[in-house]
């Protein structure tokens, strides 16, 4: 079982059964099973501390962790958030990945040949799933998101097909967004996965404080 970090000098106070169900998810991970947590609150309330805790509490247990954040500019970047965590360019050193950066930039590829404009969206989100399913053959990995209210539509329809098509997978992504702005694309990705019953929501308050 994770075990939480230790509370001397933590700075997480009154967080202890947000912090607990996170890492009940990441634990069931080394099991074999995904699963997606995610975080909301309003700005400065402790979302990206309680993650920080739970990415620390899973550092040396052999979990792979792939990171980004949203951002207000990369907004009408298709694919940027995703692409950012998954090292997604034409120059990476995984082939696979690097094959998705190219066609992230509208070049050909061995697999997937010229990109169209119909169906490059969707051959993008069958690549990114096929990858992701290949990295977690080798063990659990944690694709840990902040401020998904600025992801771009492209990168939220790719994480939302991850959690549901990847539950069976050791696959654990954890994200963190504000109720305001409001994102109708997140929105639409929170009740597909909730639908599904995909995911768990922890919704922070001014219980807990952060120092």
């Amino acid at each position: 079982m994770i075990a939480p970090p230790g509370e001397a000098g933590s700075p997480l106070l009154g967080r202890a059964a947000e912090l607990d169900r996170i890492l009940a998810v990441l634990d069931r991970a080394r099991c074999g099973l995904g699963g997606v947590v995610l975080i909301e609150g309003e700005a400065g309330i402790g979302k990206t501390t309680l993650l920080q805790a739970a990415l620390a509490a899973v550092a040396g247990s052999g979990h792979r962790l792939c990171r980004a954040a949203g951002s207000e500019l990369d907004q009408d970047r298709p694919f940027g958030l995703v692409a950012e965590a998954l090292q997604l360019h034409p120059e990476a050193a995984d082939p696979e990945a690097a094959g998705i950066g190219r066609l992230l930039l509208g070049e050909p590829t061995e697999t997937t040949g010229s990109p169209d404009r119909a169906g490059v969206r969707f051959r993008l989100v069958e690549a990114i799933v096929s990858l992701a399913e290949r990295l977690t053959a080798a063990g659990p990995a944690v694709l840990a998101v902040e401020d998904l209210h600025w992801a771009d539509s492209s990168s939220l329809l790719a994480l939302g097909h991850l959690g549901r098509r990847l539950s069976d997978r050791p696959l654990v992504l954890l994200g963190t967004f504000r109720p305001v702005p409001e994102s109708a694309p997140l929105n639409r990705v929170l009740a597909e996965l909730t639908a599904a019953g995909a995911v768990a929501r922890i919704r922070l308050d001014g219980g807990g404080r952060v120092r």
